[in-house]
């Protein structure tokens, strides 16, 4: 039978209700339409007769007993969210409980099945709340920001601000302007990566940014560093009025809004955040509460686009946190598990699981083999292209995973194309090969190898797609087909993008690009421009990643288109 719900914000009984959107349930309160307050519907699921491990057991028990700060480092396939959601009913029903996931996807599945007293959201929903409260719902929400103070498009500008908008759209001359809009992307990207890493756009922060994070600047250092500056600006004096996805993040971390606290807040996936979404989740906390933060450090890869590499030992630092590890693989075989300890030692094997498969195979049997419901990986996109259209021809379902990729490429191509009139393919190719051998060589002279690596990729991936094309609108159209993220057929994928899923069949292709396990004890150095330590670190990372996707069988392919 289900529990009648009381209302927290007037203390009359909770009505069971169903949205007219989509029919499902939901708790209104009976004192409507005087009090509005609702709540989500949780229905009651059968209690699971799981077998606990001695490493859950110690985090239900650090959990009930009020431990103070804890961080749970679990191992790849440790079954962390069936942990943490088993952990949830172990939080006392008075208090205020909250638990924030890194997607919408995880977080949607969650809500299902976490406790009724527990708030579960992804941060930024939370963050968007957060400014809700403070300024009103006639906040616009819009992830045009950007574009829109560019253009000087955005509308409802306060009166206080008209000046500061004018300022920007009339500062640069004719020639500047030009050269600007050419670099736009990278004064967007500068000012994404300034509000993430909650660093102010000086000269000094800004010269940083573009060299951790890849960003070209086309010898217009100054013009772009000066609109940087200025776009930064007005986009955070804009938040009352209209903000985007960082802002939902920047505003509560940053002051500008005050955050909703909660006395156990749970945080999923902490080896991915951003310093910005650190700090958030330090300022939800209450005084007197406590953060339980769950992640694996050896998983931390996305520090190329604005994650703080050292995120777990940070959090660890900032709140005196107890470490509690989860230490057993519960997805993959014992075989996989011999690799995977030679990069992460601290990970075990379930005793229950069978030896598995690992096998070297060359590129055409793969291509024989190859199903729907394959995992096919690579540390870099270009090599993927290829066999997924192959597989296409075959009229086998294929995707290469990422849509925002496809958006990369399309944005570049369209870069280079602007300095050539022509609609001519071959043409850019052959620009796009001269803007490579220059970008590349300033990159590398500078030691920049994460940058260079990932414009050597796009640049390869176009190549491998231009193939069987005869326009550059051909080009596109090859692109919006084959990049997307709905994960049907055969997934072709980046290690990066292949980071929380799984499959009972992995195929790793180029495994050269990847820092493995040796025979004779030692790892190969992965990607070999990464040069930099945090840049090799996140190489062992990513070999790691990979070894650990397969549910039963993994295979190294050899040769490729």
């Amino acid at each position: 039978m289900t529990e009648i719900q009381v209302c927290s914000s007037c203390g009359k009984p909770m009505t069971l209700r169903h949205r007219r959107s989509d029919g499902n349930p939901f708790w209104g309160c009976s004192g409507f339409p005087r009090c509005k307050n609702t709540m989500r519907f949780v229905e009651e699921q059968p209690e699971e007769n799981f077998d606990w491990s001695e490493y859950q057991e110690a985090v239900f028990r650090a959990i009930e007993n009020n431990d103070g700060n804890l961080v749970v480092e679990a191992v790849a396939g440790s079954g962390k969210t069936t942990t943490i959601v088993a952990g949830l009913k172990y939080t006392s029903k008075s208090s205020k409980v909250a638990f924030v996931a890194f997607n919408k996807r995880i977080a949607t599945t969650l809500e299902k099945k976490a406790p009724q007293h527990v708030s579960v959201s992804t941060l930024h929903s939370l963050g968007l709340r957060n400014i809700k409260s403070h300024f009103g719902n006639k906040v616009q929400v819009d992830n045009r920001k950007f574009w829109l103070i560019w253009k000087g498009t955005v509308k409802n500008v306060p009166e206080n601000l008209e000046s500061v908008v004018y300022e920007f759209q009339h500062t640069f001359n004719r020639d500047e302007r030009e050269k600007l809009d050419e670099n736009a992307p990278a004064v967007n990207n500068l000012v994404s990566l300034c509000k993430s890493t909650m660093l102010d756009p000086t000269f000094d922060n800004l010269e940083y940014l573009c060299d951790h994070f890849g960003i070209q600047t086309n010898g217009d250092t100054d013009l772009i560093f000066k609109a940087t500056k200025m776009v930064f600006d007005i986009s955070v004096a804009l938040i009352p009025v209209i903000v985007d996805f960082d802002d939902m993040i920047y505003a509560p971390a940053s002051g500008i809004v005050p955050c909703e606290q909660f006395d156990d807040l749970f945080v999923d996936e902490v080896q991915d955040l951003n310093k910005a979404q650190i700090e958030f989740c330090l300022k939800t906390k209450s005084p007197n509460g406590r953060i339980i933060a769950v992640g694996d450090r050896a998983q931390s890869i996305y520090g190329f686009r604005g994650a703080d590499t050292q995120a777990i030992p940070n959090v660890i630092k900032a709140l005196d946190a107890k470490i509690l590890p989860l230490s057993i693989c519960y997805r993959c075989p014992k075989s996989h598990i011999e690799m995977a300890q030679q990069l992460v030692p601290t990970i075990q094997p379930f005793e229950k699981k069978d030896e598995g498969v690992v096998r070297d195979i060359s590129f055409s049997e793969m291509m024989e083999v190859v199903k729907p419901g394959d995992l096919v990986m690579c540390r870099i996109n270009a090599p993927l292209v290829g066999p997924a259209f192959e597989l296409i021809r075959r009229g086998i379902k294929a995707i290469v995973l990422g849509r925002d990729i496809g958006l990369g490429l399309e944005n570049l191509i369209k870069k280079i194309a602007k300095r050539n009139a022509s609609n001519s393919l071959l043409d850019l190719l052959y620009d796009m090969g001269e803007y490579r051998d220059k970008e590349m060589g300033k990159l590398l002279a500078a030691k920049k190898g994460s940058r260079a690596a990932s414009l050597d990729d796009q640049i390869e991936t176009i190549i491998a797609l231009a193939s069987g094309c005869d326009t550059v609108d051909e080009l596109f159209t090859k692109i919006s087909i084959v990049f997307d993220d709905n994960a049907q057929g055969v997934v072709f994928s980046s290690i990066h993008k292949a980071k929380g899923t799984e499959a009972d069949r992995t195929f790793i292709l180029r495994s050269d690009l990847l820092a493995l396990p040796q025979g004779d004890g030692t790892v190969s150095q992965g990607h070999p421009m990464a040069t930099e330590p945090w840049e090799k670190e996140q190489e062992i990372n990513c070999g790691y990643v990979a070894v650990t996707r397969a549910i039963s069988e993994m295979y190294f392919v050899s040769g490729g288109f």
